[in-house]
């Protein structure tokens, strides 16, 4: 027979059978059954604390989730709220850019055919240019044939003019090798003049000065040293040339190859020639006075 138990704090106890009074045998067995039911309702309080337990963790998981699930239900609202306004405001700029492209097709083609009938008028704007061009062009090779033409008569011309002055130059050396000259007084007289004056106003740009060689001394052949020039020559050279009176042109000379006045002339003297030019102007200026002491003397 199973005993009784009573209820204690909502627990389960059980009766204390100690005080019944059975045999020793029954007494052995009633006390085994006494100790698994305690065992049992250990077990069963155990194992109700821990459903207890459970239950108030499940509980709190549960107001977890639910707290959870309106939140996410509140930032679904908003997102959905959010979603509906870009879709508005999608909606709104997709109508302004399908206005715009609309405009933008109706100025393209507006444009388009501006574009044709600009491109008509300056294709023909154009070819008239092209034909301008080319026949400035032609005009243009015209003219650059007619100045090579020229060019071409001007240095046959000046290579003529060359070839002479080198024949006349290499004529003159020759004559003053054998001491001896072709050219009449009067022909040396307008040489030298020339040759004075282009001495004075040089063309060459990179014009570095005259050597002693270069002047036109007064004799009647060319003069490569100035060791050549001798006082006899000279006077033989003015007396050809002043065979009668001493007037304004012998003064002028006389003025021209005095030392005095060589320094007019320093500009135009390379440095190292100047000591040579200094003596052919002695020996012109000696043959001069000679000259004209001989006809002071005669009158």
């Amino acid at each position: 027979m199973i005993p009784r138990t009573h209820r204690t704090g909502g627990r389960y106890r059980p009766y204390n059978y100690e005080h019944v009074s059975t045999s020793e045998p029954d007494r052995s067995l009633w006390q085994q059954r006494c100790q698994e039911m305690e065992e049992n309702v250990r077990v069963t309080n155990a194992l109700k604390e821990k459903a207890d337990k459970d239950r108030i963790a499940a509980e709190n998981h549960l107001v977890d989730v639910i707290r959870a699930a309106r939140t996410l239900e509140v930032q679904c609202r908003a997102y959905q709220a959010g979603l509906e306004h870009l879709q508005d405001e999608f909606k709104s700029k997709e109508m302004d850019l399908r206005t715009k492209a609309a405009f933008d097709a109706q100025q393209i083609a507006r444009l388009e055919a501006q574009l044709g009938t600009i491109g008509e008028r300056h294709s023909c704007e154009l070819s008239q240019i092209r034909a301008d061009y080319q026949g400035r062009i032609r005009d243009y090779k015209l003219r650059l044939k007619e100045q090579d033409r020229c060019h071409s008569r001007e240095i046959s011309k000046l290579r003529d003019e060359f070839d002479a002055c080198l024949r006349s130059l290499r004529k003159d050396i020759a004559e003053a090798r054998d001491g001896r000259s072709s050219r009449e007084p009067k022909e040396w007289f307008t040489l030298h003049e020339r040759k004075w004056q282009e001495m004075l106003v040089p063309k060459d740009t990179h014009f570095q000065g005259l050597a002693a060689c270069q002047i036109p001394w007064p004799v009647f052949r060319s003069v490569e040293r100035i060791e050549d020039l001798t006082v006899a020559d000279v006077k033989r050279y003015f007396q050809k040339k002043y065979p009668d009176e001493l007037g304004s042109a012998w003064r002028a000379d006389l003025k021209r190859w005095h030392p005095d006045k060589i320094g007019r002339l320093a500009t135009l003297i390379h440095p190292d020639a100047w000591i040579d030019v200094q003596v052919g102007f002695s020996v012109c200026i000696q043959a001069m006075l000679s000259i004209q002491a001989d006809r002071s003397n005669r009158d």
